[in-house]
Order: structure tokens, then sequence, then C-alpha cells
């Protein structure tokens, strides 16, 4: 005699809100083999975890300057997008920044006279701006150290006279 036995199976979704991330970001896994799960995405069937970036925590202000005393304010208001608030010359530009849903492919780096730095690079969303993107990260992969800002700024922008160091933020405490 074979006896059969039927397993059924029940597969849950976590219930992602789509307020917690960018349109893009969100559109981009809705539908697919990755999904989203709080501050992280899950690659089926490979079962491999890449995390959203939170260097920055969630809605608290983080004040950087720069070696001319410029002020750039940014705010993580949701795992993808920052507010962010630059003051030069006077001029108080305003926007808002997003992480690429394409950020698990690889780091991005900048180098400058202190050192090489990883950073998570934010796209501007304003189209007032002359931002490009924002990168937020800090001078070591592999230990807490300081966090640090970059500012990329369009050619046409009338501030991109801005040097590379000049560019370059630090957090004030």
């Amino acid at each position: 005699m074979v006896l059969f036995c039927w397993i059924s199976v029940a597969v849950t979704c976590a219930q992602v809100n789509d307020k917690e991330y960018s349109e893009e970001f969100y559109d981009t896994f809705k539908e697919g083999p990755i999904q989203i799960i709080k501050d992280s995405l899950i690659f089926s069937p490979y079962d491999e975890v890449v995390l959203i970036p939170t260097k920055l925590d969630l809605n608290r202000v983080y004040i950087f300057k720069n070696s001319l005393g410029l002020e750039l304010s940014i705010k993580r208001i949701h795992y993808t997008d920052i507010e962010y608030n630059i003051l030069i010359e006077g001029l108080d530009l305003r926007g808002m920044a997003s992480l690429s849903p394409t950020f698990h492919l690889g780091a991005e780096s900048i180098g400058t006279k202190e050192g090489e730095f990883s950073i998570d690079e934010y796209s501007n969303k304003t189209k007032t701006s002359c931002l490009v993107s924002i990168g937020v990260g800090d001078e070591s992969l592999t230990r807490v150290s300081k966090t640090y800002a970059y500012i990329k700024l369009s050619e046409a922008c009338k501030f991109n006279y801005l040097t590379q160091s000049e560019c370059f933020f630090r957090l004030q405490k």
C-alpha cells in the first residue's frame, strides 16, 4: 500500500509600505525576484541580502560644513530619500535626492587629499537646483568613522568654480 501525502506550503510576502521608499525605487522592486523588506533587498532564489544604506538616522538633521564655511544640511526622510539644504553665497538651495535602485551594483568612492572615502550617492530630484548628487559616507568600510558629505554640481551651475576639496563637507557636532 502506498500512502501519498500532500504538503501545502504557504508563501507570504512581506508587506511593504511604498511610502518608505522613493517611487522609482519601489517601482523597480515591486514585482520581480528582488524583494524589499524594511532596510534590505532580498535576492531570491539565492537568499542574498543587501542592506539599504542607513548611515544617517531617520528624521535627524545633520549639519556639514566645508573649508569655506559653506553649510549643507541633510535629513533622511525614509529609506531612500534625503532632503537637503545648501547655503552658498546667500542662496538657499533646497531639494530632495534619492538613492538609486542600482546602488547595490557597486560602491562609490571619492579620493581627496585627505584619503579615499566610500559614499552612498543620492541623485538630485529637484529640477531647479544645480546640484547633481550628494554623497554621504565615511573614511572606512571596516570601522565606525567620521561621516562626510560630498556634492556634485552641474557644469551649468554658477557655483561650479568650487574645487573638489571645497565640495567635501565634514559633519559638525
